[in-house]
């Protein structure tokens, strides 16, 4: 999410560890280097972590995992390798 929350990029999650995920989908190139993540838990839940660009290529793009292991083991369970999410991000124009 960004724009001050009020654009949403829907992006798939193909690989995700304790560290960072490889983001996959449409106009990844709109993301800032730092956005708000939204990974669908097991539940069904959305839970935010923050991000920041570490690599990106034409259909993908490497980020790393700016918040706390703490807060995130605290959110919940990491999905699996193809969880939907969404990305958000202050500031930044464009993407609706």
């Amino acid at each position: 999410m960004f724009n001050n929350s009020c654009s949403i990029l829907n992006v798939v999650v193909r690989n995700i560890s304790a560290t960072g995920a490889k983001l996959t989908g449409d106009e990844l190139v709109c993301l800032p280097e730092e956005f708000e993540l939204k990974i669908n838990d097991r539940f069904g839940v959305f839970v935010p972590h923050r991000v920041k660009r570490v690599w990106s290529r034409a259909d993908a793009i490497g980020v790393a995992f700016i918040d706390s292991a703490r807060e995130r083991s605290q959110a919940s369970e990491p999905p699996g390798p193809r969880s939907a999410a969404s990305a958000r991000a202050p500031g930044r124009d464009g993407v609706t």
